[in-house]
């Protein structure tokens, strides 16, 4: 797994002490770390020790005053020794953002915590060198603040990759020297590592991908050595590393007049590429916390709100006509929804589910008009819907948006298939549990399950969503799952008559969904 990978390679250069006896800013974070901890110790003991006298005595006015102060993390002593070491690092000052936003996570939910270093960290940030101040302006106006992200997974990525470049040189001094087994765990770090950029830089929401802008390119400028790169591919025999971003591949496609050779798997007609999903999903899913969401997303609109502004959008008079104002303001409404956390339906991830019903809002009203012919132009109607009203706004914490890069057709509906499969791994213990060779309803589950199986087979093969050497492409990750364990093929054997404990002795173990930043336990844990 992915996380292991990291952990391994952690532990292999924590383990290596020649890489941090002249590290002067891993030393500094270090102490610092250190101080923060056994303050925040102390602090605790003190709150601990307070209680524990308020309820043997009567309640009298406390002489204690437990505080996690200035003094008590050695904040002047450690600001000079930031001040005057001798860091000659560029990017020191975007690191030690970093890591007092680790610092800060750190504090859970603890109030207190969180307010008492966001105050102490101001003012180390103002007086630490990295504080350019705005012309005119004296105390506290900082041309870049120091602001809290609270955000779990923009904190963990931003981390790792900033981890991965402050430990680089090490990195690749251990793959050029052939190290077989440090080699083996550098290299499947190396590839996750890129995979996470491109995850970062494929960020679709602008919001998010401001907060990842530096550390990308700060990754980007040290891997734009064409040497350097190629090799790193050849050593670790991942001939596909690269820092080409999208927005570079967009951009180069609109400014160039050449044709650009688009990567699809199949050749003829699109249209008849398309796998009718058979109605008994629906009847299979409908308890589902996800399907729930999307019947709640479906909701008719009543009120005429904008309506105004949705016939404008569809007003040439068409078959879709009037299927399309009436997405239209589903979904404005259903956005809305969302950032006012309007949404009666309890999901993990609400964003994914409302673009994934966009999606097939949009694919079900050019099917059922046969109007595949013109998928691009009603694909950029609902694009500029949502340019023109789901526009970033400071009390919103995040913008949802759906986006497409061809606008057509074939695009629109892997996007459905993807929902359709999202839907099958987030619900495939449930499934699982259901189906027998003997249920009564065994042909609708079949039915289901074999539609799920070509949609399987199409993405981990066809666009090639599983990595043989490492795992899930950074692409699907949010919708597949490339364990054999959940392999539909099994499902299918169970409801023709094999029992699933032999099934299950197919593989080593059975599948581990770990959630959030969860580690193996006991048994589990791999050497």
């Amino acid at each position: 797994m992915s996380e292991d990978i990291v952990d391994k390679a952690l532990k292999l250069l924590e383990g290596d002490e020649s890489l941090h006896e002249n590290s002067v800013l891993h030393n500094f974070y270090k102490k610092f770390s250190t101080d923060i901890k056994n303050a925040y110790a102390q602090y605790e003991a003190c709150k601990e020790e307070e209680k524990k006298k308020k309820e043997k005595e009567k309640p009298i006015k406390s002489i204690v005053t437990c505080s996690l102060e200035e003094d008590n993390i050695s904040l002047n002593t450690n600001l000079e020794n930031f001040k005057t070491s001798s860091i000659q690092d560029n990017n020191r000052c975007d690191y030690l953002l970093q890591w007092m936003s680790n610092q800060i996570y750190e504090c859970k939910n603890n109030t207190y915590c969180i307010i008492r270093l966001h105050n102490m960290f101001s003012k180390f940030w103002e007086n630490s060198g990295c504080c350019e101040k705005k012309e005119g302006s004296n105390k506290g106006n900082c041309k870049e603040t120091f602001v809290i992200e609270f955000d779990k997974e923009i904190i963990k990525n931003k981390k790792e990759l900033y981890q991965f470049m402050e430990n680089y040189n090490k990195i690749e001094n251990a793959i050029y020297k052939n190290m077989s087994v440090k080699k083996e765990t550098y290299c499947k770090y190396l590839k996750y590592v890129f995979d996470l950029y491109h995850f970062m830089e494929s960020e679709v929401n602008e919001h998010v991908y401001e907060k990842y802008k530096k550390v990308l390119k700060h990754f980007e400028n040290t891997f734009r050595d064409e040497d350097k790169l190629s090799k790193l591919k050849t050593e670790c025999k991942y001939p596909n590393l690269s820092v080409m971003t999208k927005r570079e591949l967009n951009n180069a496609i609109l400014s160039s007049e050449v044709n650009f050779e688009r990567f699809i798997p199949f050749d003829g007609n699109s249209f008849k590429y398309v796998i009718e999903s058979p109605s008994e999903m629906d009847d299979i899913l409908k308890e589902t916390p996800s399907y729930k969401l999307y019947k709640e997303f479906e909701k008719k609109v009543e009120a005429d709100t904008e309506k105004k502004y949705c016939t404008e959008i569809f007003k040439e008079v068409n078959k879709y006509q009037n299927e399309g104002i009436d997405i239209c303001k589903k979904i404005i409404n259903n956005f809305n929804k969302l950032y006012k956390n309007e949404i009666k339906t309890s999901v993990d991830n609400p964003c994914l589910h409302y673009k994934y019903w966009v999606y097939h809002e949009i694919w079900k009203l050019i099917i059922s008009q046969s109007e595949q012919g013109n998928a691009k132009e009603i694909i950029n109607k609902f694009l500029d819907i949502q340019k023109g009203k789901n526009v970033y706004s400071s009390d919103a914490k995040k913008v949802c948006h759906y986006y497409f890069i061809f606008n057509d057709f074939i695009e629109l509906n892997s996007k459905k298939e993807e929902k359709d499969l999202h839907d099958y791994f987030k619900y495939y213990h449930t499934i699982y549990e259901n189906i027998s060779a003997h249920i009564s309803d065994k042909e609708k589950y079949k039915k289901y399950i074999q539609y799920i199986y070509e949609l399987y087979k199409r993405h981990k093969i066809d666009w090639k969503c599983c990595d043989a050497s490492y795992g899930v492409d950074p692409l699907c990750r949010h919708y597949f799952k490339c364990e054999e364990e959940y392999n539909p093929s099994d499902l299918l054997e169970i409801l023709n008559g094999a029992k699933k404990e032999d099934i299950k002795k197919k593989y080593k173990t059975p599948p581990v969904v770990l959630f959030g930043e969860e580690k193996l336990t006991g048994d589990l844990k791999e050497e």
